[in-house]
C-alpha cells in the first residue's frame, strides 16, 4: 500500500508525497494550501459542502465564477496530490481520504483526545500555519485565527495535565511542563501558580520568584492590572521562607488558603487590605476575554479564570450548600464583636435561595466549630475550615473579616469551592456601622454575581438593584442557561417587577421570551424596559441589546441587519457565550431565508464557540444536536444529546432531546416510553416535536400526538390563538384542508387571522370555497371607514393586502394599483412601527404580479424589487408568502433558476413548523427536476411525501402524482 502524504502545519508549512518529495507546486499557491488546510481540519470532520467553500475562499466572485475557481483548485490539487486523496460525495460535497493523507494538526488533536499528551506536545511545534495569510478571504482568516487559538489552548491543556501529574513525584519535571503551558497560555494564573509551586518544591525558589515577577510585569504592561490575591499570597509565602523570621504581631496572614505543603499554616481571616479594584477605563476586561478565548472549543472549566464561574458542573451537588464560618473582627469597636458570629446569620439569610444556594444552619456551624476545640477568639486554619465545611456537606465555604471603627468599617469576604479550595468570588465593601444592612446587601450582591458567572463589566449594573431583584435575576439566569425557559421567563419577569429599571433582567426577559410563541408580550415588554434604561448598561451589553432588539428598534429591523448587529456584538464581547449563541441562532434558522450559502456550517461554528465558553449553557448544545440531525449525522446527534442531558436532564427541552435522539437511532423502546408520557411533557418539548417533525420529515405521528395534547391544555385566549394557528399549519402541511379550515374558523374572531383561508388556498392547497367566502366577507369590510387606532388600521390594511392577492392571482387586476399605493403610504404614527416594512412587501407582491400579468416592460424591475425586499426579510408575520409568490412570477417569466432559488429561501425554525412548508417542498422538487438537479428534486419530493403520508381524499391525487414523479426520477 502506498505511503500517505504528509501535511505539516504546526509551526511550519510543509507538504510531501509518500516518497518524501516536497510538493512545491502546491505550496507556492496560498489559496490551494488554505483549501487543503480547511478540508483537513474544519469541524465537523469529513466532507464539506461546496457552497461553504465558495463563501470562504471566493466571497468576491459570483456563483458561476466561484464554482469555476473551486473546480480549478480541485483539479490542480488532484494533479499534485494524486488520485484518491481529494474525494467527492455527490456533486455538492468534497473532503480528504484520511487513509491517504496525514496532517500533524489532526494527529495532535487525536493524541490530546486520547490523553497521549507527550506525543501530542511532540507534534505541537508552534502555531497553526504561522504567518499564513489570505487577503481576499476574510472568513477563512477568521476561521484560521480561531483554529490557532483552539489548538494552542489544547496544547496548554496537555502541558497542564502533564505538569499536574508530575507535581507530587517529580516537581522539576512538572516545572518544565508548566513552563511550556504558560508559554501557550501566557495570561493563565492557574498555570502560573502551578509553575511557581513546582519550582518551589524542586528547591528553585529564585526561579519561582522570577517567574512570578515576569508574569506580573506582563499583566501590568499588557492590561494595567496586578495578579490575583491568590497568586500574590502564594508568592508571599515562598518569599517569606527566605526572609528573617518576623515577630508574631507583624506576620502577614494570607486571605486565601495556601495548598503548598511546606508553607506555614494559613488561617481563615478577613484581609485588612481591600481587594484591588481596577480604575475606570481599565483593560482588565481584555485580559478576561483573552483567557476565555483560550478556552474556546475545549468545553471544560480547566482554563476558566476564577472570576468567570458558571453554574455547577455535572457531578456537583444540586444542593449547593454554603458554609459561612465566623468572621475575623480586628481593630473594630468591641461593640461590633457580635458580628464575628453574627455574619453567619446575616449572610446565611441573604444567600439562601439565590442561584440554588442554601446556607448551612448557623448553630450547626458553631457547634462543629466548638467541637474542634478552638476558642471563640481564635481563627481556624484554612485546611481545617475546609474540612469542617466538607463534614457539614458543604460545596462552598465563605469566610471574611471586618476591620475599622464604627464610623468607617471595611468588610471583606471570599467564597471558596470546598473541593480543591478554588476561589469563586471575592468582595469588599465599606461604610459606617449605621449602614450595615445596606453593606451586607451590597456584599451579598457582589458575591452572588461573581459566583454565578457574571462578568466584572456587569457588577455595577447588578449591584445597583435591590437584593431581592438580583436574586430573582440570578435564578432566571441559571434557568436560562440550563434550558428551563418557562422558569427563566417567570424569573426575569419577577426581577423586573421588583425593579422596573433593571435593564439586564429586561434583556433576559426579551432573550428567553422567544422560546415560547405565547411569551411574545413579555418579550416586547423586556425590550421596552431594557431600551429605556440602556444607558445603564456596559458598552458590551448595549451591543447585545441592539442585536437582540434590532438596530432599528423600535422600528423593525431586517434579519440581515440583525445578523450584522450580532457580528458586531460578538466582536464587542467575544467572551459572551450567549452572544455567540444568538449569532449562530440567526445563521441556523434564518440563513437559508437570507440566501446565505454555508450558513449551517457557520452556525455550527458559532454554537461551538458558545459551548467552548460555557460548557453548561444548554441552548448551543441542543442546537448542535439540531445541526447534526439536519445533516443526518446520527453520531453527532447522540453525542450532543447525551451532553445536553448531562448538563440538565430536567429542562423544558430535555424530553425533546431524548425524542430526537431516539428518532435518529430508531430506538422504538425509548420512543414508546416517551410517547406514553407525552401528556406530562413540558410545553416547550411538545412545541419542538411538532415543529422538528415537519421540518425534518420524521415521526409525523408524534407531531400529531403532541399537537392534540397542546390543544387540550388549559391556556389563555392568546395561547389558544397560537395553538390553533400552529395546528392549522400542521393540518395544511399534512394535506388536510378540511381540518385546517376548522382551525381557521376558531381563529376567525381575531382580526389578524380573519383572512387565513385566503392564504391557505393561494399557497397551501387550502379550501378554495372557504377562501372565496372569506374574500366576499372582506370586500364588505375594506369598504368600511378605516379604524382610528394604529393597530386596527394596520389590521385593515393587512386584510386589504390578502384580498387583493386573492383577486390578482385570479386575474382581477382592477383595484390592485390603488391597493399598492394605499399599502405603501401607510407610515407611523398612523400604523405601528412594525407595519410599513411588511405592508410594503405585500405591495411589492401585488405590483410585481400585475407587471408580469400585463407583460409590462418594467416587470423585471418590479420582480427585482420584490426579490430585494425578500432578501432583506424584516421580522414579519410568519405566514408571509413572498418567496412563493416570487418563485411563481419568476417561472412565468421563464426564469426557472431564479424560481428555484426563491423557493429554497425559507426559514428553518422548529418552534411550530413552517407555514406553506409542503408547498415549498413540492415546488422545490418540481423546479429542481426542471433545472436538472435530480438529487435536490428527490430530496424535496421525499420530504413532501413524508408530510403528505395521510392526506384527505381531496388531496390524495396530488400526492400520488408526486409519488409517480419521484419513482421516475429514482429509476
Amino acid at each position: 500500500m502506498p505511503q500517505a502524504l504528509v501535511f505539516r502545519t504546526l509551526g511550519t508549512l510543509d507538504l510531501r508525497s509518500g516518497a518524501g518529495q516536497e510538493l512545491t507546486a502546491t505550496l507556492a499557491q496560498p489559496k490551494r494550501v488554505a483549501l487543503l488546510a480547511y478540508l483537513a481540519l474544519a469541524i465537523p470532520r469529513g466532507y464539506h459542502r461546496r457552497d461553504t467553500l465558495l463563501a470562504l475562499f471566493w466571497p468576491e466572485f459570483d456563483q458561476e465564477r466561484a464554482r469555476n475557481a473551486l473546480r480549478q483548485a480541485a483539479y490542480h490539487l488532484r494533479r499534485s496530490l494524486g488520485e484518491g486523496v481529494l474525494v467527492n460525495r455527490g456533486d455538492e460535497e468534497m473532503g480528504l481520504d484520511e487513509a491517504t493523507f496525514e496532517c500533524d494538526a489532526s494527529a495532535f488533536e487525536r493524541a490530546v483526545g486520547e490523553r497521549r499528551y507527550p506525543e501530542a506536545l511532540a507534534l505541537y511545534q508552534g502555531d497553526l500555519l504561522p504567518g499564513f495569510f489570505l487577503a481576499d478571504a476574510p472568513d477563512f482568516e477568521r476561521w484560521l485565527e480561531g483554529e490557532r487559538v483552539r489548538l494552542r489552548a489544547l496544547a496548554a491543556k496537555a502541558a497542564g495535565f502533564l505538569a499536574e501529574g508530575e507535581l507530587a513525584g517529580n516537581p522539576a519535571g512538572a516545572a518544565v511542563w508548566a513552563s511550556r503551558a504558560l508559554k501557550f497560555s501566557p495570561d493563565d494564573e492557574k498555570v502560573l501558580r502551578l509553575l511557581i509551586t513546582a519550582l518551589d518544591r524542586s528547591g528553585d525558589r529564585a526561579s519561582a520568584v522570577r517567574a512570578y515577577e515576569e508574569f506580573a510585569q506582563h499583566l501590568t504592561r499588557e492590561y494595567q492590572i496586578q495578579p490575583s490575591a491568590e497568586s500574590q499570597g502564594l508568592i508571599r509565602t515562598i518569599r517569606a521562607r527566605e526572609a528573617p523570621p518576623q515577630p508574631p504581631s507583624a506576620a502577614v496572614t494570607p486571605a486565601v488558603p495556601d495548598t503548598t505543603p511546606p508553607a506555614p499554616k494559613a488561617t481563615i481571616t478577613g484581609s485588612a487590605t481591600p481587594v484591588a479594584v481596577p480604575p475606570r477605563g481599565s483593560r482588565r476586561i481584555i485580559a478576561i476575554v483573552g483567557v476565555l478565548v483560550l478556552a474556546v472549543s475545549l468545553g471544560i472549566g480547566a482554563l476558566r479564570p476564577p472570576w468567570r464561574r458558571v453554574r455547577p458542573q455535572p457531578g456537583e451537588t444540586g444542593d449547593n450548600l454554603i458554609v459561612v464560618v465566623p468572621f475575623r473582627v480586628s481593630g473594630a469597636d468591641r461593640a461590633l464583636g457580635y458580628l464575628r458570629e453574627g455574619m453567619l446569620d446575616l449572610l446565611g439569610a441573604k444567600l439562601t435561595g439565590a442561584g440554588g444556594l442554601r446556607a448551612a444552619d448557623p448553630r450547626s456551624v458553631t457547634t462543629a466549630w466548638h467541637q474542634l476545640g478552638v476558642p471563640d477568639s481564635v481563627d481556624l486554619p484554612a485546611e481545617d475550615a475546609l474540612r469542617l465545611a466538607q463534614r457539614l456537606g458543604g460545596t462552598r465555604l465563605l469566610f471574611g473579616g471586618i476591620v475599622g471603627r464604627p464610623e468607617r468599617l471595611m468588610i471583606t469576604a471570599s467564597m471558596l469551592e470546598v473541593t480543591g479550595g478554588k476561589a469563586l468570588a471575592r468582595a469588599s465593601v465599606e461604610g459606617s456601622a449605621d449602614s450595615l444592612p445596606e453593606m451586607i446587601d451590597h456584599l451579598t450582591a457582589l458575591l452572588l454575581s461573581q459566583q454565578a458567572g457574571e462578568s466584572e463589566q456587569r457588577l455595577s449594573a447588578l449591584t445597583s438593584t435591590s437584593l431581592p431583584a438580583l436574586r430573582a435575576y440570578l435564578e432566571a439566569q441559571a434557568a436560562y442557561r440550563s434550558g428551563r425557559y418557562d422558569a427563566a421567563v417567570e424569573g426575569y419577569e419577577h426581577a423586573v417587577g421588583l425593579d422596573s429599571n433593571f435593564a439586564l433582567a429586561a434583556m433576559g426577559l426579551a432573550a428567553s421570551g422567544i422560546w415560547f410563541p405565547t411569551a411574545e408580550p413579555s418579550r416586547q415588554r423586556g425590550f421596552e424596559i431594557a431600551w429605556r434604561w440602556r444607558d445603564r448598561l456596559s458598552p458590551g451589553d448595549r451591543a447585545v441589546l441592539i442585536a437582540l432588539a434590532g438596530p432599528r428598534y423600535p422600528a423593525i429591523s431586517s434579519w440581515r441587519e440583525r445578523l450584522d448587529a450580532w457580528e458586531a456584538a460578538v466582536k464587542a464581547v467575544p467572551g459572551r457565550p450567549d452572544a455567540w449563541y444568538e449569532y449562530g441562532d440567526i445563521l441556523f434558522h434564518r440563513g437559508p431565508m437570507l440566501g446565505m450559502s454555508g450558513s449551517r456550517d457557520l452556525a455550527a461554528s458559532a454554537f461551538g464557540r458558545s459551548f467552548g465558553l460555557d460548557s453548561a449553557f444548554a441552548a448551543p448544545i441542543s442546537h448542535l444536536m439540531d445541526v447534526a440531525a439536519a445533516e443526518g449525522d446520527g453520531k453527532g446527534v447522540h453525542t450532543f444529546a447525551q451532553l445536553y442531558l448531562r448538563v440538565d436532564s430536567t429542562s423544558d427541552l430535555a424530553d425533546y432531546v431524548r425524542w430526537r435522539e431516539a428518532v435518529v437511532e430508531g430506538d422504538q423502546a425509548v420512543l414508546e416510553q416517551l410517547r406514553g408520557r407525552f401528556d406530562r411533557m413540558a410545553t416547550g418539548s411538545l412545541w419542538r416535536i411538532v415543529g422538528s417533525a415537519q421540518l425534518d420529515g420524521v415521526a409525523l405521528d408524534d407531531a400529531e400526538r403532541a399537537a392534540v395534547i397542546l390543544r387540550g391544555r388549559p391556556a389563555t385566549r392568546l395561547d389558544q390563538f397560537e395553538i390553533f394557528r400552529y395546528l392549522m399549519e400542521l393540518a395544511l402541511n399534512r394535506g388536510r384542508p378540511g381540518e385546517a379550515e376548522r382551525m381557521a374558523e376558531a381563529l376567525s374572531d381575531v382580526t389578524d387571522a380573519l383572512s387565513a383561508p385566503i392564504l391557505n388556498a393561494l399557497y397551501s392547497d387550502g379550501d378554495s370555497a372557504a377562501a372565496a367566502a372569506t374574500a366576499h366577507r372582506l370586500e364588505a369590510i375594506v369598504r368600511l371607514p378605516m379604524p382610528s387606532d394604529p393597530v386596527g388600521r394596520a389590521g385593515r390594511l393587512w386584510q386589504l393586502c390578502d384580498l387583493e392577492q386573492w383577486r390578482v392571482w385570479r386575474g382581477d387586476l382592477e383595484a390592485a394599483e390603488q391597493a399598492v399605493a394605499t399599502l405603501r403610504a401607510a407610515q407611523p404614527p398612523e400604523v405601528p412601527n412594525w407595519a410599513p416594512a411588511n405592508l410594503g412587501k405585500c405591495a411589492a407582491i401585488l405590483d410585481a404580479a400585475v407587471g408580469v400579468a400585463r407583460k409590462d416592460r418594467d416587470a423585471p424591475v418590479r420582480l427585482a424589487r420584490l426579490d430585494s425586499l425578500m432578501l432583506s426579510v424584516p421580522e414579519a408575520d410568519p405566514r408571509e408568502a413572498g418567496n412563493l409568490a416570487l418563485a411563481r412570477l419568476r417561472e412565468r417569466q421563464g426564469d426557472l433558476i431564479g424560481a428555484l432559488a426563491a423557493v429554497r429561501r425559507r426559514q428553518y425554525h422548529p418552534r411550530g413548523g413552517l407555514p406553506f412548508l409542503s408547498t415549498f417542498l413540492r415546488e422545490e422538487g418540481r423546479l429542481s427536476a426542471l433545472t436538472g438537479d435530480k438529487e435536490g428534486a428527490v430530496r424535496a419530493y421525499r420530504h413532501y411525501l413524508t408530510l403528505r403520508s395521510a392526506p384527505e381524499p381531496t388531496r390524495a391525487a396530488a400526492a400520488e402524482a408526486v409519488r409517480q414523479e419521484l419513482r421516475r426520477l429514482e429509476n
